[in-house]
């Protein structure tokens, strides 16, 4: 089913697996792929917590793969990998992992359904797990997400966000389907939790941006 995830919702994380009657043995060890955005924490969190996973981390840039490899404990050198490759082209043979997780990704890509068929390439048919987040394009989404975070507080650098590349629930459903997936869980995130909350939050932000106007100008004044 299509889950907890409604068009009203800002962010989702779900669980989508793969629909094929295939069936196929791996042994008692799990391979995981992640093409999650922090690679290096993504990969050392899963491998501590399941010790008979093996990880393998993938980002399109050189340095974010040399820095998560420089901070690999070397506890877990065996079993975590990374290597350098774009989401559109993974360097593996197919049916390769039992698992498939894309954090902070899917919201950057042009071309979404290229990755997605891609992911579902290398995913076991038979019991291939898929886990995702990604935002929901809501008007509440891009004020939080671009207008807030980029434009105004600048907690993002500009552009780190494309508001036409984010997702329905509807079109990343209709992704995963072109590549039998079924959509087991999907939870979303309600940024307007409550008036009060709403109103907190407010205040936060516009106490913060007057101190922040504040100190420019301090600044200015000194310099």
């Amino acid at each position: 089913g299509a889950g907890e995830w409604t068009r009203g919702d800002d962010v989702a994380e779900g669980t989508a697996e793969a629909s094929s009657s295939e069936s196929e043995e791996h042994g008692t060890r799990r391979r995981h792929v992640s093409t999650a955005r922090d690679k290096r924490r993504a990969g050392e969190y899963t491998n501590r917590r399941h010790a008979t996973v093996t990880v393998t981390g993938v980002d399109i840039s050189e340095s974010s793969v040399a820095a998560a490899q420089h901070h690999l404990p070397p506890t877990l050198s065996h079993l975590v990998s990374y290597r350098v490759a774009s989401a559109y082209e993974l360097p593996f043979e197919s049916n390769s992992f039992d698992c498939v997780v894309m954090s902070d990704v899917l919201e950057h890509l042009e071309r979404v359904g290229a990755a997605v068929q891609e992911m579902a390439r290398v995913l076991c048919s038979s019991s291939g797990l898929f886990l995702y987040d990604t935002f929901n394009r809501t008007p509440s989404s891009f004020f939080f997400a671009i207008l807030m975070a980029q434009d105004v507080l600048r907690f993002l650098p500009r552009h780190s966000h494309v508001y036409s590349l984010f997702l329905t629930p509807h079109e990343l459903e209709r992704l995963l389907a072109d590549q039998n997936l079924s959509v087991q869980l999907t939870r979303g995130l309600n940024a307007w939790v409550s008036p009060w909350s709403l109103l907190q939050a407010r205040i936060f932000l516009y106490v913060l941006l007057l101190v922040i106007i504040i100190a420019r100008s301090q600044w200015a004044f000194w310099a």
